[in-house]
């Protein structure tokens, strides 16, 4: 499957430190709001993260969100109900469902 991918510019990181083309295909899969945070990211902005989703796809990028809630101006494009590996306190593996979001502006 690799080999369809010739030719793609792959950019991981910082989503505000990224140079993005024109017209790219941005896939953004944050610390999930609301959720056990981890020490490579250290304290994360949702409200900025967002802003710069809506702006990104105002001047033509599609950016394509992973995460289990989008504000309202965020449409579900795929969704599917998952099983967390990490159980809760009380010993229960939770179920939530994994969405995939893009702005609907």
């Amino acid at each position: 499957k690799s080999q369809k991918l010739n030719g793609v510019d792959w950019k991981f990181g910082d989503y505000r430190e990224i140079e993005y083309k024109a017209n790219s295909l941005i896939y953004c899969d944050p610390p999930y709001e609301n959720t056990t945070a981890y020490g490579a990211v250290g304290n994360f902005d949702s409200s900025a993260f967002w802003e710069f989703c809506r702006k990104m796809s105002k001047s033509g990028h599609i950016v394509l969100i992973s995460e289990y809630k989008a504000p309202e101006d965020f449409k579900t494009i795929w969704s599917r109900p998952v099983r967390l590996d990490i159980r809760n306190g009380g010993g229960i593996r939770e179920h939530r469902t994994e969405k995939l979001f893009i702005y609907d502006e």
